[in-house]
């Protein structure tokens, strides 16, 4: 504590206080009440700032182990992330080439049905052409009516 610079303070204090800062006065602890105000009271502020430097203290070291346990926690869910994504890249593949063989099965399936409908008309003429061919072969039917006998 800078010796220039002092301002006068007047406080109350509790008698018990009063008759404690006497008594250490009188056995030689402070060289005088005021001095005794001084020091107790920097001791007083050295040990709250003490204790505040240390609760902070604990205060920052609880903050990096959660910190820690988060950036621990992000870089799971990132290679979680990682996963679901090559997954879903691998689904979409899959899908697209599924995709692309029902086109090309159905481009067969016209196919197949034109080709079928030009064998059934095709059929349908070896049938007529059958049946006309059938008719020309036939015997002539000369039989007689039942009522003629001769």
């Amino acid at each position: 504590m800078s010796q220039n610079s002092k301002t006068p303070v007047a406080v109350k204090i509790p008698t018990s206080l009063y008759n404690s800062l006497v008594d250490a006065v009188s056995q030689g602890k402070y060289p005088n009440q005021t001095a005794g105000i001084v020091i107790a009271l920097e001791r007083d502020l050295d040990e709250t700032f003490v204790k505040e430097i240390s609760q902070l203290k604990e205060t920052i070291q609880k903050q990096v182990i959660d910190i820690d346990q988060k950036e621990k926690t992000i870089q799971i869910i990132a290679s979680d992330l990682s996963k679901a994504q090559a997954t879903s890249e691998g689904r979409f593949d899959i899908c697209q080439e599924k995709d692309m063989r029902i086109v090309d099965l159905q481009k067969e399936i016209d196919v197949k049905n034109s080709q079928i409908e030009k064998q059934a008309f095709h059929i349908q003429g070896l049938i007529q052409d059958n049946s006309r061919l059938n008719i020309k072969l036939l015997p002539e039917n000369n039989k007689k009516p039942w009522w003629k006998f001769w």
